[in-house]
Formats: structure tokens, sequence, C-alpha cells
């Protein structure tokens, strides 16, 4: 039996956070949404995630403190940051601070297929319509 791969989905946004979580589910994640990152110390105790998609966007910039949580959690887990149209210091902003990539919304399938299925070899990129 295949052991469950989980994924971390940090989205303020009902909807998006539910086409995310479809898309992670069709690629054979288990999806653990957190609307609130202050929740995230919580999450990152009851599992150990693959991957981690999280929002650019977030009030207050929490997404760099949340990158860090889970970063110092588990140094294994892909951090993919997701932004509308984010701007060039956001992107640098975030690969700097450990994120795998930076994608564009609206985000593919194949978009996120390609960065974690399999993992690449630690190759930074920043993805743009």
């Amino acid at each position: 039996m295949p052991q469950t791969k989980h994924a971390l989905l940090v989205e303020n946004d009902q909807n998006m956070a539910e086409e995310l979580s479809d898309l992670l589910k069709g690629i054979g994640f288990k999806v653990t949404i957190l609307e609130d990152p202050s929740k995230a110390p919580g999450a990152l105790e009851s599992h150990e995630y693959e991957v981690a998609l999280m929002n650019m966007q977030l009030p207050d910039q929490s997404w760099q403190k949340t990158l860090n949580l889970v970063r110092n959690a588990s140094k294994s887990t892909t951090i993919i940051m997701i932004a509308r149209a984010p701007g060039e210091n956001d992107v640098r902003t975030a690969l700097n601070a450990g994120s795998y990539a930076v994608l564009e919304r609206p985000i593919t399938r194949d978009q996120l297929t390609s960065l974690i299925v399999p993992k690449n070899s630690g190759m930074f990129v920043a993805l743009r319509d």
C-alpha cells in the first residue's frame, strides 16, 4: 500500500483553496487547508508535509512567518508560493527565504505536477504566464 503524501495549503480565499485542494488531490495528496496562517504550528505538529502551497498575499505579510515555520519544522517540505501578479522583489524575497518556486495564479495541474511529481533537483524556479 503506497504511503499517503500530505500537502499543506495556506490560503485565505475559500474558492482558491478549494481549487488548489482539488488539484493536489488529483495528483495523489491528502490536503490540509489553513485559512488562518496562525494555525500553522498545530498543523505542523500533526503531519510531515511533502509540499506546502502558500498564498503570498496573506494579510500583514504573514506568509513570511508561515514560510519560516514550515521551513523550521521540516527541511524536506517543498514550499511553493502562489500569488496574483507577484512583483520581482516579492519573488526574490520568497526564493531567498526558502521557497522552492513562486507560481503566478491561475495555477494549472501541469505546473504543480512538474514541480512536485517527481520533485526537481533543487532548482529555484519562478513561473509566469
